[in-house]
């Protein structure tokens, strides 16, 4: 049954060619016959060239355009014989004014392409402008978010401009390996959870910025970037100690005063640090 479907497809394929291509010839025909095209066994030139099989396909008063045995050719009018240029009624007066006014719009066409590729340039520019800036953003972001870490501050004393010097937690991975009885052997399983621990130590002091108005003793939770700063300040019995500066952030490193959602509690109530989240691997 396929057999006899395939071959019924190629017999109506070959008769939809047929009835194509005899359309193509009948329409190139007319063509010819309604432009008055002339078809010539061979054109001699003055000069001694020969182009045969000759179709004359556009005609202009100063030249003529042919398409012969090897290719398509444009023919001056003044180049070509008495006999050429008396069919087509070449006049050099008129030839002349037609080359100058294909000359100025040759010239127009070029202004106007030239202004197109400008223009053309310019937006492939703008583009690679907008791709570059962005590309660069999303670096940036990919940076900060590689920083950027969940952090808890106590406020051990608050200044001015929204800042102030805090004690600082970090959420880091941590990973333990437990004995678990199953039925047959004791088995070792790995957990990994994630604990807050004091970034330096529990006496270390960070230069905070970002946190907004605050007073002493108070907790904040948040996320931070450590950055490249420093800060200097002097103590109550006026020794003078550097910290590390620390900008407040949201989870994405955009930075900005109270970026966040920030829960505030008294340090009173705050409670054990401990395992935030324990899953088994």
């Amino acid at each position: 049954m396929s057999l006899v479907y395939i071959k019924l497809t190629l017999v109506i394929m070959n008769r939809i060619f047929l009835v194509v291509l005899v359309f193509v010839f009948v329409s190139v025909c007319g063509a010819d016959e309604k432009s008055g095209a002339l078809k010539l066994e061979g054109l001699e030139m003055p000069s001694g060239v020969v182009y045969e099989g000759v179709t004359v396909t556009e005609v202009t008063p100063a030249w003529i355009k042919i398409m012969h045995k090897n290719g398509i050719k444009k023919l001056m009018l003044s180049v070509c014989s008495e006999k050429v240029q008396k069919i087509y009624g070449y006049d050099v007066d008129k030839a002349h004014d037609y080359l100058l006014v294909e000359k100025k719009q040759r010239n127009v066409d070029a202004k106007r392409e030239l202004i197109r590729r400008m223009a053309y340039m310019k937006l492939i520019r703008e583009k690679a402008r907008k791709k570059k800036e962005r590309l660069e953003r999303e670096r940036q972001i990919r940076q900060q978010k590689q920083l950027v870490r969940p952090m808890r501050f106590y406020v051990v004393q608050a200044l001015r401009g929204g800042a102030a010097l805090c004690k600082v937690q970090v959420l880091v991975n941590r990973s333990s390996v437990i004995d678990v009885q199953g039925p047959l052997s004791v088995q070792q399983k790995r957990y990994n959870f994630r604990v807050w621990e004091w970034l330096g130590s529990s006496t270390q002091r960070y230069y905070v910025r970002g946190v907004g108005d605050v007073v002493d003793e108070e907790f904040l939770n948040g996320y931070g970037i450590t950055t490249a700063e420093v800060h200097r300040y002097k103590t109550p019995n006026y020794k003078e100690r550097t910290v590390s500066v620390i900008d407040l952030t949201d989870k994405h490193g955009v930075q900005f005063e109270k970026a966040i959602e920030i829960i505030k509690t008294r340090k009173a109530d705050l409670r054990p640090a401990g395992p935030a989240k324990v899953t088994p691997n």
